[in-house]
């Protein structure tokens, strides 16, 4: 493996210039930089993470110990940790033991002296304090999962007794008098029922044990185990009994009947472990999903905008039908005729759900019912409360429930930005780090950067795209005053609107007008075309926009908060149109919708959700980056659709009002003082 001394050799410079160009500093010409590069690409050499960690004072070593990698609840995981943290620059060392603890400890020996300084198990040993001798746990944290041992300082599982408890009662239910508990420990079950454990050793003696007990119901901790017993009675050419088993993943069997536990929980606290952040004490358990309901031989009714989120649901509708009899049919109309139809009682009476934007939710709370069927604490377990009270709430009462949440990221080439070139051509410039920018007066330097500078060899000429579309041109308002004014403009009784800053504002849009692409009349998705091609640095999106019009984005691309960390809130919510008499398809309906496999189906066709289950899903984080920074973000942006009294307004008005007078504004008709003022009215006025 080639080092950094056979990169100077092959580069013919010194050793710190060659660690100036690994770090990206400054103080290196560009003739020594390409020298380096070359030097580099030709000898194939890596950058050791590792060693960088260690230079720091730490370690990026943490070692995965699981009995075996083939069950749900341990790849799954494994899979979760692994795309979490190596985005993180920590290095993830799997050890199977297949429950031996002899190789338990020879595991044990061999980490010890390998700079890890997290240890997560499934351990297979009687006592956490053995792990005592082979490490100092003031300086190493051990998390055990699952097998709850005698000393564990850090343990994260679920609650055996108590799933158990809640199979063995469906079970019940169902008319099983004497239930077979395939588990290696006994657990205490209060129920009208006999139980009879079978420890599990090999599923032909499981077989015959079902046999001798004459039982017609089993029920398996593991969905590993049930398949290999079911396999053990096909291959004794025997009738199975009915399996009741323990799932950590959704997959439609008929061979059995699940019970769903999930295990982002487990991998959730096991990142707050390890990055030093609060537990969460609160978890609940899937259940019994899916279960069908009587068959109502209903009909829904939805009103919607058109948008992949809706298609997407579309597409698995058929699946709600099969649970209840409920055929539901989506109308899609353009954006204003959503208002004009909940407004229009004839119109109305027509619909049952209406997709609304979360902008208009307060102002037309009026033509909607409120509902509890669904309790805030629940829809708590799953969003965030900064996202409930924006799509959910109005004046602290339930109306809608998150269905295609939104949130302003910045998008960036994250190769060209990485480039040392590029990065020595902006120092030179401007004597500071080309990094994605952190205020808006940064925007601007590094879109003129890209705008001007032709030595780069690359395709992008613009730093960013400009839509001179009024819709579009009140957001880039938006977002860019409240960075400056880091607080609502309608917080108070009387509008806090701020001159000064409007003035700046719009200095800082005219001087953006000469330093990027001018997009005439369009919408998002011409901006994101510009992007893609490479013909422009940087985008600032809403994400739903971004996932509905690229769905594969490359690794190159990079994501960040936008400039001044004061984003604005998009998207929508699914809330009861008033006259609505069919509450309990309704019911039906939104607990469907708000289940964790539907919402990762959703996602995967198309959807946008900001759903905890998502956000921790690695598989769709892959395929939609961004949605790792919006769980950062925890949807702390601004979108001011009330007054400090909690007043509605009229946001798509007003922010129609502040585009047009952009629009005239950046086409000349008018100054800057004018244009301040006849904004400042449009908040006078409210």
């Amino acid at each position: 493996m080639a080092t950094i001394k056979d990169i100077a050799k092959e580069a013919g410079v010194s050793l710190g210039t060659v660690s100036n160009v690994l770090n990206k500093k400054h103080n290196v010409s560009l003739e020594k930089i390409n020298l380096v590069n070359d030097a580099i690409k030709k000898l194939g050499y890596q950058k050791n993470i590792q060693a960088s960690f260690l230079k720091s004072g730490g370690s990026n070593q943490i070692a995965v110990i699981f009995p075996s990698i083939s069950s749900p609840e341990y790849y799954l995981l494994y899979e979760s940790l692994e795309g979490h943290f190596s985005q993180r620059g920590y290095q993830l060392n799997l050890y199977l033991t297949d429950n031996n603890p002899s190789k338990e400890r020879l595991f044990l020996e061999k980490i010890s002296g390998e700079n890890t300084i997290f240890v997560i198990v499934v351990s297979c040993l009687p006592d956490a304090n053995e792990y005592k001798q082979y490490f100092d746990i003031e300086l190493v944290k051990i998390i055990f999962l699952y097998r709850e041992i005698k000393n564990a300082k850090y343990y994260l599982g679920f609650d055996y007794k108590s799933i158990l408890a809640n199979v063995v009662k469906e079970a019940k239910g169902n008319g099983d008098k004497r239930i077979g508990i395939i588990s290696n420990k006994k657990y205490k079950i209060k129920e009208a029922v006999e139980l009879v454990y079978c420890f599990f050793k090999h599923p032909f003696e499981v077989v015959k044990f079902i046999e001798d007990e004459h039982l017609s119901s089993i029920v398996t901790l593991n969905i590993l185990h049930a398949e290999e017993i079911y396999n053990a009675f096909y291959f004794c050419n025997q009738s199975p009994p009915k399996i009741y088993t323990i799932n950590h993943q959704f997959s439609h069997d008929e061979r059995f009947i699940s019970y769903y536990i999930s295990y982002d929980f487990i991998v959730r606290n096991i990142i707050h472990l390890i990055e030093g952040e609060c537990l969460e004490l609160f978890h609940q358990d899937k259940g019994f999903l899916f279960t069908k309901s009587d068959i109502l031989h209903s009909s829904l009714r939805i009103l919607a905008i058109s948008s992949p989120s809706i298609e997407a649901l579309k597409k698995i509708l058929p699946h709600f039908k099969r649970q209840t009899g409920i055929q539901v049919q989506i109308d899609t109309v353009p954006f204003v005729s959503i208002s004009e139809v909940l407004t229009n009682p004839k119109q109305a009476k027509q619909y049952d759900i209406v997709r609304l934007d979360m902008e208009r939710l307060p102002l037309l709370a009026s033509y909607l019912q409120p509902f509890n069927f669904i309790q805030q604490a629940e829809l708590a377990s799953h969003y965030s409360n900064n996202l409930i009270k924006r799509f959910c709430l109005v004046n602290d009462q339930l109306y809608a429930i998150p269905f295609d949440p939104s949130i302003q990221v910045l998008f960036y080439h994250k190769a060209i930005f990485d480039d040392m070139i590029t990065q020595r051509l902006f120092y030179e410039q401007y004597k500071t780090d080309l990094m994605p920018p952190r205020t808006f007066e940064e925007f601007n330097r590094i879109a003129r950067f890209f705008d001007h500078n032709l030595m780069l060899k690359s395709p992008i000429r613009y730093g960013t795209a400009l839509i001179d579309n009024p819709e579009i041109l009140a957001l880039e308002f938006l977002v860019r005053y409240y960075s400056l004014a880091n607080k609502p403009i309608l917080a108070q009784d009387v509008s806090a609107f701020s001159r000064e800053i409007a003035f700046r504002v719009l200095e800082n849009l005219a001087e953006l007008k000469d330093n990027a692409v001018l997009l005439h009349g369009s919408w998002w998705d011409k901006a994101v075309e510009c992007f893609e091609k490479k013909e422009t640095a940087m985008l600032m999106i809403y994400s739903n926009h971004y996932s509905h019009l690229s769905h594969n984005m490359p690794s190159s691309i990079g994501c960040a908060p936008v400039p001044g960390n004061m984003p604005l809130i998009g998207g929508g919510s699914l809330a009861i149109v008033k006259g609505c008499k069919k509450y309990e398809e309704v019911r039906l309906f939104f607990e469907w919708f708000l289940n964790d496999e539907i919402h990762e189906h959703y996602v995967r066709l198309g959807g946008v959700s900001a759903r905890k289950n998502v956000l921790m899903n690695q598989a769709l984080i892959r395929q939609s980056p961004w949605i790792s920074l919006i769980e950062k973000i925890n949807f702390s942006g601004v979108r001011e659709n009330v007054d400090a009294k909690g007043h509605a307004i009229d946001l798509v008005k007003i922010e129609k009002q502040i585009g047009l007078i952009l629009f005239a504004f950046l086409n000349n008709q008018f100054n800057t003082d004018v244009a301040v003022e006849k904004i400042a009215n449009i908040f006078r006025n409210i």
